[in-house]
C-alpha cells in the first residue's frame, strides 16, 4: 500500500503531512500509479507531484501480522529478563527487522491490548510512550522472590510457556472442567440401583439415552483434552506450543 504526503512548507527536514480520507486517516492506494492517477484527477500536475512523498506501508493484515510477531518477541524478552515481574517496553526494545520505532509508537495501544491476550501478561498499560507490563511470575524463570516467599519458588519449579494464549488455556481449562463434571455425573448415575437404571433405559430408549450421553460425553471430553494441540493447531491465531499449561 502507498500513502502520499509532503514536507511541511516544502522543507525536507520538516515532518510529512499526509493526504487524509474522509475518516481522517491516511489515504492508502494500491500502488504509486493509482496514487498519481487520483492526484491528477484532483488537479495535481507532474511538477506538483515532484514535491510529494510516496511512501510504501504494509497493508492492514500485514501490519497485524507484524504486530503479532513483535508481541511474541517482546513477551518472551519480558519473561526471560525480568527479575521482579515488571517490565517497561520501549520503542527501541525491538530489532528494526521485527518492529520499527515508528510502528511501535503508531500502534502502541494495539500492542498493549494484544499483549493482554497472553496468559503470562497480567497487566499492560501505556505510559509516557512505553508499555508498563506486569507478568505472572510462573512464566518468569529469572524472577527473584522476596525472602518471605522464597519457598514458593524452588529452583526446580515449573516455568510455563509465556506465549500460551489466554483463549486457548482458558478453553483447555473449561474442557478439563467439563471432563471432571461428567466424571462426577457418572459417579452419581452409578449410585442409582441397577434395576432403576434399567427402568430409565426402558422408558427412554432413544438413540441418545442418558447412559450413552454420560458415557460418550465423558469419552469425548477426555479425547479432546488429550488431543488439545491438534484441536487448536489449525486456528490462525494459535500456536502448536500453546494450550496445556
Amino acid at each position: 500500500m502507498v500513502i502520499v504526503g509532503r514536507h511541511i512548507n516544502g522543507i525536507t527536514i520538516n515532518p510529512v503531512e499526509y493526504i487524509l480520507d474522509d475518516a481522517g486517516k491516511e489515504m492508502q492506494f494500491a500502488n504509486i500509479e493509482d496514487a498519481k492517477m487520483f492526484l491528477k484527477e484532483e488537479g495535481f500536475t507532474d511538477d506538483d507531484m515532484a514535491w510529494l512523498v510516496f511512501e510504501t506501508v504494509p497493508a492492514l493484515d500485514e501490519v497485524n501480522a507484524i504486530l503479532e510477531e513483535a508481541v511474541k518477541y517482546i513477551i518472551k524478552k519480558c519473561a526471560s529478563e525480568t527479575e521482579s515481574g515488571t517490565y517497561y517496553v520501549h520503542a527501541d526494545d525491538f530489532p528494526e527487522d521485527i518492529l520499527t520505532p515508528g510502528l511501535f509508537m503508531e500502534h502502541i495501544v494495539t500492542i498493549a491490548d494484544m499483549m493482554l491476550g497472553y496468559k503470562s501478561v497480567a497487566e499492560a498499560d501505556v505510559e509516557d510512550g512505553a508499555i508498563s507490563t506486569i507478568l505472572c511470575t510462573d512464566y518468569c524463570p529469572n524472577y527473584v522472590p522476596a525472602p518471605d516467599e522464597a519457598d514458593k519458588y524452588p529452583t526446580d519449579r515449573t516455568i510455563y510457556d509465556p506465549l500460551a494464549k489466554k483463549q486457548f488455556t482458558d478453553a483447555y481449562d473449561t474442557i478439563y472442567m467439563i471432563e471432571n463434571l461428567l466424571t462426577e455425573v457418572e459417579g452419581l448415575f452409578n449410585q442409582i440401583p441397577p434395576a432403576i437404571q434399567q427402568a430409565i433405559l426402558n422408558h427412554h430408549n432413544e438413540p441418545a439415552t442418558l447412559q450413552h450421553c454420560i458415557r460418550w460425553g465423558l469419552q469425548a471430553a477426555k479425547e479432546i483434552r488429550t488431543d488439545w494441540h491438534m484441536v487448536v493447531s489449525n486456528i490462525p491465531c494459535g500456536d502448536q506450543n500453546e494450550g496445556k499449561h
